[in-house]
C-alpha cells in the first residue's frame, strides 16, 4: 500500500508541471481519411498553442472581417427580417 502511494507522489509533480505550463502547446489527435471514400484513417498529432484555443472559444480572435459580418447580419435582421415578420402578422390578422 505504501509503495503505491510513493509511486503516486513520484508521478504527480510531472503532471502538475505539465498543467502549469500555460505558454506551451497542447497536443491534439486528428483523424483524416486516406482517400475521399476510404474507411481507413490516418491519425496525426497536431500541437496547438494553448492560448489560441482559449481565444477561439471566447471569440477573442475575431478580426475585422468577423465584425463586418456580424454587422451585416444585424442590419439584415433589422431591415428585412422585422418588416417581413410585421407584414406576415398584419396580413394574417385581416
Amino acid at each position: 500500500m505504501e509503495n503505491e502511494t510513493s509511486k503516486f507522489e513520484e508521478l504527480r509533480p510531472n503532471d502538475i508541471d505539465r498543467q502549469d505550463n500555460k505558454t506551451g502547446s497542447m497536443p491534439l489527435l486528428q483523424m483524416r481519411p486516406q482517400h475521399f471514400f476510404s474507411n481507413r484513417f490516418d491519425v496525426e498529432i497536431i500541437e496547438e498553442p494553448i492560448g489560441a484555443s482559449i481565444q477561439e472559444e471566447n471569440g477573442e480572435s475575431q478580426g475585422w472581417l468577423g465584425r463586418i459580418m456580424e454587422l451585416n447580419l444585424f442590419l439584415l435582421i433589422v431591415f428585412v427580417g422585422i418588416p417581413v415578420l410585421a407584414y406576415c402578422i398584419l396580413s394574417s390578422s385581416r
